[in-house]
């Protein structure tokens, strides 16, 4: 809800109220991003975190490597949605008359998720961290022993007959 908030930011910045008010476009437009960013990571932080204590334990660069590339997807779908919207609302750069609305659309779209949160179960989860631990497979085992946790069998037979 902030973020939409802040988003709609930009329109004052079009309708030219800032000027009115004694602000500077450059100034307007520098606070705006910056405040706009700071807030944007401050929003996806409890993302993070949630995913970080839902997946298995070792898992957490590979959730976040996830996490950052469906955001990615989501900007560049959103981009291609914004240029056709530009396109249907007749904005180019010689008539700006309907870009408020298009900022007004994308910002509201902003609450499109929300329609989703029905979909997320609401049973508690008991013991997260006992319920998603990697079993010990062989592979698991393996890995421990390359990273060295377990000093004897951190090298192979063959180098280990060899001293």
């Amino acid at each position: 809800i902030i973020s939409v908030a802040l988003g709609l930011t930009n329109i004052i910045m079009i309708l030219r109220w800032n000027l009115a008010w004694g602000i500077p476009d450059e100034v307007f437009a520098l606070g705006e991003a910056s405040i706009q960013g700071a807030v944007g990571w401050i929003c996806s932080m409890p993302i993070f975190i949630l995913a970080a204590r839902l997946c298995p334990k070792g898992m957490e660069a590979t959730m976040y490597a996830t996490i950052m590339s469906f955001l990615n997807l989501g900007g560049l779908v959103g981009g291609q949605l914004g240029a056709g919207l530009t396109v249907a609302l007749g904005i180019s750069e010689h008539n700006l008359d309907n870009f408020w609305i298009l900022v007004l659309i994308c910002n509201v779209s902003s609450f499109l998720p929300l329609a989703f949160l029905g979909w997320i179960s609401e049973e508690p989860v008991d013991d997260i961290d006992g319920v998603m631990d990697i079993p010990d497979t062989p592979h698991s085992r393996d890995s421990r022993h390359i990273h060295g946790t377990d000093e004897e069998n951190a090298f192979p037979r063959s180098s280990r007959s060899a001293r």
